[in-house]
């Protein structure tokens, strides 16, 4: 993407993925979830999940189906305390956008 190399890493611990850009969360680790965040909390990693309750544990983008059709919601606060942006054209394709600070999306 954008000329850099797409590395897919598997791991069990998330100790082992420390230098990853985007980690995807399953909901099969859903009980590890607030663990998980907590490994990331100091790092400028997207965390990404299908847990339908991800974005409440801290996660940042949750993936989802609804109606037949693949959507996401992003939690705007949680991404920008990772340091993290995200672009308002994405914002836009978000089928929610959850923010506890400042205004949420009309």
């Amino acid at each position: 993407v954008h000329e850099r190399a797409v590395v897919i890493q598997r791991g069990r611990r998330a100790d082992e993925l420390l230098d990853c850009h985007i980690v995807y969360v399953s909901s099969s680790e859903s009980s590890r979830i607030p663990g998980i965040v907590a490994e990331f909390k100091a790092k400028p990693t997207l965390l990404v999940g299908d847990d339908p309750d991800f974005l409440n544990r801290g996660g940042m983008i949750h993936f989802r189906i609804k109606q037949g059709r693949m959507g996401f919601a992003v939690h705007l606060d949680t991404v920008r305390s990772a340091g993290l942006t995200v672009r308002s054209r994405m914002l836009d394709s978000a089928s929610e956008v959850v923010m506890t600070k400042g205004r949420p999306k009309p």
